[in-house]
């Protein structure tokens, strides 16, 4: 079983905001309709002097950081729920399958079970569930070139890679 790539990896709060990113894209233009209509509201409401304008200054602040803040807030929370045992990770990909192992599990996997393949400019996330990604940054490649992962990638699963510029 020859090693084509092997990526020896931490994961880190900056994958799993980009993870979280790459979620909610399809949700970035909602959070600019909320943020939005949230400040024409705080607009308006002092415009016709509401005696509760600061009031809904406040909440419609908070609530529209939330929004803005969404995606990194989401990813802090996702890297703090991975134990400190499991964020060390190594995934050797062969033509059969990604062995992935960590002080946490081992076990290997096959290319058919992912079901999206993202990339980045520093990172590659592939998908075996929605909302969970193995998260490959492209500097921690030890085996293989990088540049050519995604070819392999594509060969392997039969997926086309996504390019996202986050």
């Amino acid at each position: 079983m020859e090693e084509r790539f092997v990526v020896k990896t931490e994961l880190d709060k900056k994958g799993c905001r980009i993870v979280a990113r790459v979620r909610d894209r399809k949700f970035r233009y909602v959070r600019f309709a909320v943020i939005l209509l949230g400040l024409l509201y705080i607009v308006l409401s002092w415009a016709v002097r509401d005696p509760n304008a600061l009031l809904y200054t406040i909440l419609l602040g908070a609530l529209a950081s939330l929004a803005a803040f969404r995606p990194q807030i989401q990813g802090w929370i996702s890297w703090r729920a991975v134990k400190d045992s499991a964020r060390d990770s190594e995934l050797r990909f062969t033509d059969e399958g990604i062995q992935v192992s960590s002080s946490a599990a081992q076990g290997t996997n096959l290319y058919s079970k992912y079901g999206k393949i993202v990339e980045t400019k520093e990172y590659f996330l592939l998908y075996p569930q929605k909302n969970l990604a193995n998260v490959l940054p492209k500097a921690d490649f030890t085996v293989g070139n990088p540049d050519e992962f995604a070819a392999f990638l594509a060969e392997k699963t039969g997926l086309t890679v996504e390019k996202l510029r986050l």
